[in-house]
C-alpha cells in the first residue's frame, strides 16, 4: 500500500509540475506574441515620427532660412541615407552661364605643417559652394567657397558668395547667381530624396541615393544619371566614366534620348563627371 501510494504521490507531483511547466510556456509564448504585436505598432510609431521630424526639418527653411534650418534638414537626410555624406548640389541660376550650388554640412579635421590641430573635426560646417564652367585659360576646377556660420544671415551668405564671384573676375556668373533659387532648389532636392525612400518597392522615383538635382527633370543618383519625369536611367558607365578615376573623365558622345535638346543634355552630362569618387568603404 505504502509504495502503490508512493507511486500515485510522485505521478500526481510529476504531472503538476509537467503542467506548471506547460504554464509557464504558455504565458511565456502569449507574453512574445504580444511583445511582438506592440513591437510593430511601437516600429510604425518610431518611423512615422521619424518622418514628421524629416518633413518639419525641410519645411523649416522656407519659415526661417538659417545655418540651423539648412544644417538640421541636411543632417536629417544624410542620417537615413537620402543624400551622400551629408551635402547636396542644385541649380544656382535660371539661365547660362549655368551655376551648381553645393551645401555640405561635414566634419573635417585641420592641422598644421608642425601638427597642431586647428580643428579637431568634433564640430560640422556647412559650406555653401558655387560651381561654374572652366574657362579655356584656366586649369583648376573653378569652384567658390564660403563657410556660413552659425551667426551668419542667408543675405550675409549669399552676398559673401556673390562678392567672391566679382572679385575673382566673374561677373557674368555674379549676375546669374541666384541663392534664393538656390535655397528653393535645396529644399524641393532634400524633400525628394526624402520621399523617395517612404515609396514602395519598385515604385520609387530615383534608383539609388540622391547626388544632385540639375535641372527640373534630370539628376545624378548613386545609379547614375535619372529622369524624374520619365524615369529613363543611363548609368555612369553607359556614358564612359571611369568608376574609379580620380578625374572627372571624359564622356562618351553619347546622343541626346529623345525629346531632350543637345545643350540641356551636354550639360546633364558634363555635371556627371564633377561627381566624386564613390567611397569603396562606405
Amino acid at each position: 500500500m505504502l509504495f502503490a501510494f508512493e507511486r500515485r504521490f510522485t505521478r500526481n507531483v510529476a504531472e503538476r509540475v509537467k503542467d506548471a511547466a506547460e504554464a509557464v510556456v504558455t504565458a511565456r509564448t502569449e507574453a512574445f506574441g504580444s511583445r511582438l504585436d506592440d513591437l510593430e505598432e511601437r516600429l510604425n510609431a518610431r518611423r512615422a515620427e521619424r518622418e514628421s521630424t524629416q518633413d518639419g526639418a525641410v519645411a523649416a527653411i522656407a519659415e526661417d532660412v538659417s545655418f540651423d534650418t539648412i544644417s538640421a534638414a541636411l543632417s536629417e537626410a544624410e542620417r537615413v541615407g537620402a543624400i551622400r555624406s551629408g551635402k547636396l548640389t542644385v541649380p544656382g541660376s535660371r539661365h547660362e552661364p549655368w551655376l551648381a550650388v553645393e551645401f555640405q554640412l561635414a566634419t573635417s579635421v585641420i592641422s598644421r605643417g608642425d601638427d597642431l590641430v586647428i580643428d579637431d573635426g568634433t564640430v560640422p560646417k556647412l559650406t555653401v559652394e558655387v560651381e561654374f564652367a572652366k574657362r579655356a585659360s584656366e586649369a583648376w576646377r573653378p569652384i567658390i567657397s564660403a563657410d556660413w556660420a552659425p551667426a551668419m544671415t542667408s543675405d550675409e551668405i549669399g552676398s559673401e558668395l556673390d562678392t567672391d564671384l566679382r572679385r575673382r573676375d566673374h561677373l557674368p556668373e555674379a549676375k546669374a547667381f541666384d541663392f534664393p533659387l538656390a535655397l528653393r532648389n535645396l529644399q524641393n532636392g532634400l524633400q525628394l530624396a526624402l520621399e523617395n525612400q517612404r515609396l514602395p518597392v519598385d515604385q520609387e522615383t530615383l534608383h539609388g541615393t540622391l547626388y544632385e538635382v540639375v535641372t527640373e527633370d534630370w539628376v545624378i543618383t548613386s545609379a547614375g544619371v535619372e529622369n524624374i519625369r520619365t524615369g529613363l536611367l543611363v548609368s555612369r558607365e553607359s556614358l564612359g566614366f571611369d568608376q574609379w578615376s580620380r578625374e572627372p573623365a571624359k564622356p562618351k558622345q553619347v546622343a541626346p534620348p529623345e525629346s531632350v535638346d543637345e545643350s540641356t543634355w551636354n550639360y546633364v552630362v558634363y555635371r556627371a563627371g564633377q561627381q566624386p569618387v564613390p567611397n569603396i568603404f562606405g
